[in-house]
């Protein structure tokens, strides 16, 4: 068939009764709300499916009425408004938003466009209304540009934030750059195949090289004139290498450089690795490092002397040991010489006094008995004076020494020597043990309790008491008497050879027995002192190391 021979139909083919029903068929499946209400009164005169699903008003109930019978009067009074405009004006107007409220869907807004329909005469007769729910459009454009607010405000958050991160990454390199500047130490960054990427000015200083000078070198340079302590220049075992080899950070690491002048200097370094995430071998490494060769030369310097003066130890050591010999070749000449002649001033006395006393008066008996008296305390003090001597070069035997049992021996030693009246003795426990030499401490014990025993032999009641007391890590050992005691302003005298505060009428002795004890106690690594007022007694204290220090 011929195209062109095809019958076709047209608008003008339609019956009226036919075009009624297609334009009708039109308004019932447009999908958007379309009204049409009279011009005068503004009542419904058609109104299609569409509209019935959006306001939930069946047609039949809308037609004849007008928008004051179904919305609220602000909604009715602004579409009321908006078509009066629309007939007056005589042209479409296009409303973008218009609420509107529903009876089942609650409010919806609508995109309406309102068009007048002119009869005979061009003067309006009916409102054309054709509306678009946006409800759900609006929404998702309100949602789209609450994200987009949402999204913009997070972008100007962010970049606020990186913005503070730069600012705070040039503040902090531009810390860095002034802590480097500011240290006194060297500080270089070299990479895993030893270029030297950057030199703080303190290692310009120190080395001598520009910064671009040091930069363009390589630490395994031979220029450097790297060298070991030892003398040795593996450039390998140097603690930049050492570090990059084993990823392990050093310290005061020694190493000798060659300045800019051919000096050589010393550092003392320091290092530390530098990781990349997931890599064991460092991709590079920092290395710190001081200028010692003032302390270097130094130490050599102080080996010099130390070396001089061992020797000089060593030769006065030895003019020490012989004039050691030389003392005490004279110490046996003196107690040998001297002991001879006083053995006869006493022997030759006593034979007087024995065999001629009817030939001397009495005056003369008292003069021999005054010769005998100081011959043999000439030999007391000589006995003193070695014994003072022996102490001073002889070598201590130290064990555990048992304090208690000591001075109970002591104690009973001095009852059967002396029988005159017995003091009080009060032994305050504990006494603990200490190390030492046994017989020195019992000299110790002996002579500060027989001064004891004799500076109480004119008390009615005499009384020695005896014990210790805990003094931080300290213990002090006490004897403490009620005798005659010394005034304080000369105690120190009290331990000096031949010092005595009484006279040898008051009370025997030769002064020498406290320094013998002073001597004794300093041997042992400890301290003595004394306190004492005249008439009320003296109470002497001495110090020794406890077992974990001798």
């Amino acid at each position: 068939m011929n195209p062109s021979s095809k019958k076709r139909t047209s608008s003008r083919d339609l019956h009226s009764g036919d075009m009624g029903l297609f334009l009708n068929s039109v308004l019932e499946n447009i999908p958007d709300m379309i009204f049409v209400k009279d011009a005068r009164h503004l009542r419904f005169v058609r109104f299609n499916k569409a509209g019935e699903e959006l306001l939930g008003i069946p047609a039949a109930e809308m037609i004849g009425k007008n928008d004051y019978d179904f919305f609220p009067k602000h909604e009715a009074d602004f579409f009321t408004n908006k078509d009066r405009a629309v007939l007056k004006g005589g042209k479409m107007v296009d409303i973008p938003e218009e609420p509107i409220h529903t009876k089942h869907k609650g409010v919806r807004y609508l995109h309406t466009k309102k068009i007048p329909i002119l009869g005979k005469g061009g003067k309006p007769q009916f409102l054309l209304g054709i509306s678009e729910d946006i409800t759900d459009k609006k929404k998702a454009t309100e949602t789209l540009k609450k994200s987009n607010e949402e999204l913009e405000s997070r972008v100007e958050q962010r970049t606020g934030e990186l913005q503070h991160i730069n600012q705070a990454l040039r503040d902090s390199e531009e810390r860095y750059k002034t802590v480097l500047a500011a240290l006194m130490e060297g500080v270089v960054l070299i990479d895993s195949k030893g270029r030297i990427l950057a030199a703080n000015p303190s290692a310009e200083r120190i080395l001598g090289f520009s910064k671009d000078q040091i930069m363009s070198r390589n630490y395994t340079d031979p220029e450097w004139g790297a060298v070991h302590e030892d003398g040795s220049s593996s450039v390998e075992e140097f603690f930049t290498g050492r570090s990059l080899r084993t990823g392990e950070a050093y310290v005061n690491a020694v190493t000798g450089l060659r300045r800019s002048d051919g000096r050589l200097i010393w550092l003392m370094g320091n290092t530390q690795p530098l990781f990349r995430p997931n890599e064991e071998a460092p991709y590079a490494v920092v290395a710190s490092f001081f200028d010692i060769t003032d302390r270097k030369e130094m130490e050599a310097q102080i080996q010099k002397l130390n070396a001089e003066l061992e020797q000089k130890v060593q030769h006065r050591t030895a003019e020490l040991s012989a004039a050691n010999k030389e003392l005490e070749s004279f110490s046996y000449s003196v107690s040998h010489d001297l002991r001879a002649p006083l053995r006869a001033i006493e022997g030759f006395a006593g034979i007087l006094m024995e065999d001629h006393v009817k030939k001397l008066d009495e005056e003369a008996r008292r003069l021999l008995a005054v010769i005998r008296q100081n011959a043999r305390h000439m030999s007391q003090l000589i006995d003193d004076l070695l014994n003072f001597a022996r102490i001073g070069r002889q070598n201590l035997t130290r064990q555990t020494v048992d304090v208690l049992e000591l001075v109970n021996s002591v104690v009973e030693e001095l009852h059967e020597y002396d029988s005159r009246k017995k003091p009080e003795i009060v032994i305050k426990s504990p006494l603990p043990a200490v190390p030492g030499d046994h017989a020195l401490l019992r000299q110790v014990f002996l002579n500060l309790l027989s001064n004891a025993f004799k500076f109480t032999r004119h008390h009615e009641k005499p009384r020695i008491e005896i014990g210790s007391q805990k003094q931080g890590l300290e213990t002090i050992y006490y004897i403490r008497d009620n005798g005659v005691g010394f005034d304080m302003q000369y105690t120190d005298k009290l331990f000096g050879v031949f010092q005595r505060l009484h006279s040898v009428k008051e009370f025997e002795g030769t002064g020498v027995g406290l320094a013998i004890v002073q001597r004794i106690i300093h041997r042992h690594g400890g301290r003595i002192w004394a306190e004492s007022k005249l008439e009320s007694g003296a109470s002497f204290y001495f110090t020794l190391p406890p077992p974990a220090a001798s």
